[in-house]
């Protein structure tokens, strides 16, 4: 059973509106299994992170896989594209590292994108996803610790895939410094 039960049963409640969906993940996943739960930028913690050992699910988390509203209407330039990133639907293979680091003044274990990805660039400013212009490449998209869960994602992501503060310590006891994790992202 996941220790995290009020994000299992909220995930539960989603799975039933889903029923005809595949949320299936390779057998061989180590690392996480990410569920996309809206094309729109709710500026919310509504996806799900499950931490998957060898294919079999061993905790969910509530996360966000979309950027924070700020950054949504104060789209960064990359490449001559304005946008916010948005990490594409798929599977990414040993692409993320688990490093000690300092973020917002907090000291942390998270994992830094180490192998280039795919990611739209969102710069309409509204709150829909539009994949129109993708790149592929390093953009910084990292898995790391957010705000509270009851308050909204805003400067916590600018395309990075983010979990809540009272969720992150069981997440970041499960990381092993140096190790490399795979991410399998499915929207649905």
């Amino acid at each position: 059973m996941f220790n995290n039960q009020l994000t299992y049963n909220r995930y539960l409640e989603f799975i039933k509106t889903k029923a005809s969906e595949s949320l299936n993940y390779p057998k061989y996943l180590n690392g996480f299994f990410l569920i996309r739960t809206t094309e729109k930028f709710d500026d919310k913690y509504s996806d799900f992170c499950f931490f998957v050992e060898n294919g079999i699910r061993k905790e969910i988390f509530a996360c966000t896989t979309r950027a924070g509203g700020f950054y949504v209407y104060n789209p960064i330039t990359y490449g001559g594209i304005t946008g916010v990133a948005v990490l594409k639907e798929g599977y990414y293979p040993k692409t993320w590292q688990a490093i000690q680091t300092n973020r917002f003044g907090f000291k942390s274990i998270e994992l830094l994108q180490v192998r280039p990805v795919i990611v739209g660039r969102d710069g309409n400013r509204n709150d829909t996803i539009d994949y129109t212009h993708t790149q592929q490449g390093y953009f910084g998209i990292n898995l790391h610790i957010g705000g509270l869960y009851t308050q909204l994602v805003h400067q916590w992501s600018a395309g990075c895939i983010v979990v809540p503060k009272e969720q992150y310590t069981t997440l970041e006891s499960m990381l092993e410094l140096g190790k490399l994790y795979d991410i399998y992202l499915i929207s649905v």
